[in-house]
């Protein structure tokens, strides 16, 4: 599966590159191929620490669960049904609130607990 995928999107870059009509034995080819390939392991591998590699970023994930439990709903209450409960937690006015405080976080503040509080009260989804 892994290596398909690779192809695949090596195929794209190409395409990409060269148009519809790409010609695999065309040098220029090879060097969009490595060049792909260096950028892909350098996002893997960017600092060699105690020998080992790390990369030289990180990424923290909020769910849109997370920011549906902060605003009070609670799973195993939940019906799963089309109901007044369904609706108030309805997973778009969080994915809303999720993506507001995407864009529009301090980065001095970053998101917390308290910032997604914030931002339910904005929306009028906290209890």
């Amino acid at each position: 599966m892994l290596k398909s995928e690779i192809m695949r999107r090596l195929e794209k870059i190409l395409v990409k590159q060269f148009g519809d009509k790409v010609n695999y034995r065309d040098p220029g080819a090879d060097e969009v191929i490595v060049t792909a390939l260096d950028s892909f392991e350098k996002s893997l591998c960017h600092s060699e620490v105690k020998g080992e590699c790390v990369a030289d970023n990180i990424a923290i994930w909020w769910h849109v669960d997370d920011v549906k439990s902060q605003a009070g709903w609670d799973a195993c209450e939940d019906t799963w049904e089309d109901d007044e409960y369904y609706a108030k937690y309805d997973r778009t006015k969080m994915h809303d609130v999720l993506h507001k405080l995407k864009h529009r976080h301090d980065c001095t503040i970053g998101i917390n607990w308290e910032v997604i509080d914030v931002m339910l009260d904005d929306f009028g989804l906290k209890e």
